[in-house]
């Protein structure tokens, strides 16, 4: 047996007796992800403005600030996970493996790597660097909910792994070249 299907079965058992659970884990926490992104995104701009602004700078503010610093980093993570799911596609799970059920309802093909994990941790590492205590928060929903799905039987944990690497790896690289960027033009 291998290591994918070691982890799978058992939490695919407990997923099975425990699906309204289930559901809220590997599904529902991308949402508390979200809210939780956009308080600490709008509690950082409005701490860091320097001057009072018009309603209208605050709506340009916002939007240019959210793009640059959320927007643009989970897109391209989100992008080349979708990219790699259809280089590489393989069967999920409860496809390719009688035993495995599937608790939540999902296409048969293309888990790899995860969306929804690529798409939270990146959304993590880039809140991180605002708020390093609610990124944090972030990525440890993201892991519930990778482990959620796993028990869901709609992915390997390789899938996860592969997902929230790439997630953290597109998020962090694009901080560190527009980091370096800002630099370069304030010189």
């Amino acid at each position: 047996m291998n290591t994918d299907l070691a982890i799978i079965e058992p939490l695919n058992r407990w997923a099975v007796n425990n699906v309204d659970l289930t559901v809220a884990i590997a599904s529902n926490t991308v949402y508390l992800a979200i809210t939780l992104s956009i308080i600490a995104f709008l509690y950082s701009v409005m701490r860091n403005a320097s001057k009072p602004m018009s309603l209208l700078q605050s709506l340009r503010l916002l939007i240019t600030e959210g793009f640059i610093k959320l927007v643009i980093p989970v897109g391209l993570a989100s992008l080349a996970s979708d990219v790699i799911s259809h280089l590489f596609e393989r069967p999920r799970p409860f496809a390719a493996h009688s035993n495995i059920e599937m608790v939540i309802t999902q296409s048969s093909n293309g888990g790899m790597p995860s969306l929804l994990v690529t798409f939270t941790v990146a959304l993590g590492v880039a809140v991180m660097f605002f708020s390093r205590k609610m990124g944090i928060t972030i990525i440890v929903l993201a892991i519930a909910a990778g482990i959620g799905r796993i028990a869901a039987g709609i992915h390997y944990p390789s899938d996860i792994v592969v997902g929230a690497l790439l997630g953290a790896g597109i998020a962090w690289g694009y901080k560190v070249i527009f980091r370096d960027i800002k630099r370069r033009a304030s010189l």
